[in-house]
């Protein structure tokens, strides 16, 4: 096992680390929040003190470039990685979207312990009806024409873009699910 420069992760110290080498599995525990990592066969870990070497399994000398790439790629997906669980693992991520038009609202029409069902009466002759995980993120509604989502940071961006996709602003009067901060240029209609 050879130590490589720069691939050094430091770990805040209130982070708990579980690394299981037989398994090639990374625990990282903040509170009750857990994330599980898990690595290639390429790369191992030496854990010392909050801080996080990674290295590699084999030492051999006869690479040629193209394995090099393929090994330095492995290894800086792995850093990205590691660093995108630990930001997760300690932020928690929030947006606002606002529906905007008449009629437009939002109702939670039924909960069950792992999912709720909200329905969405955007103007069209049908309804839009979304089921949402319980676990991944918190889901709520205020005054039925703002949504409030917080969890973690991927979750959170793709159920924000998937519901604003149901009803996308539109560009001369704004009628649709935008962000609570976003600002629509609005287009001026032919005057005769």
């Amino acid at each position: 096992m050879t130590l490589i420069k720069n691939n050094l992760i430091k770990i805040p110290k209130y982070i708990q680390i579980f690394y299981l080498k037989n398994k090639k599995l990374i625990i990282f525990k903040h509170k009750e929040k857990i994330q599980i990592f898990k690595f290639s066969s390429l790369l191992e870990f030496l854990l010392l003190r909050n801080k996080l070497y990674l290295t590699i399994s084999f030492v051999d000398a006869n690479l040629n470039s193209y394995q090099n790439k393929i090994i330095e790629t492995q290894q800086s997906l792995c850093r990205y990685r590691i660093k995108l669980c630990i930001v997760e693992i300690i932020h928690k991520l929030y947006k606002k979207l606002s529906l905007i038009g008449v009629g437009y609202k939002v109702f939670k029409v039924k909960s069950f312990i792992k999912n709720d069902i909200f329905l969405f009466k955007l103007g069209f002759s049908h309804f839009v009806f979304l089921k949402v995980k319980k676990s991944y993120f918190d889901f709520f509604c205020l005054k039925n024409i703002k949504i409030y989502i917080t969890g973690n940071f991927f979750e959170t961006i793709n159920i924000s873009a998937l519901i604003k996709s149901f009803k996308k602003p539109e560009i001369y009067k704004g009628k649709g699910i935008r962000f609570q901060d976003e600002k629509i240029v609005l287009k001026q209609v032919k005057k005769k």
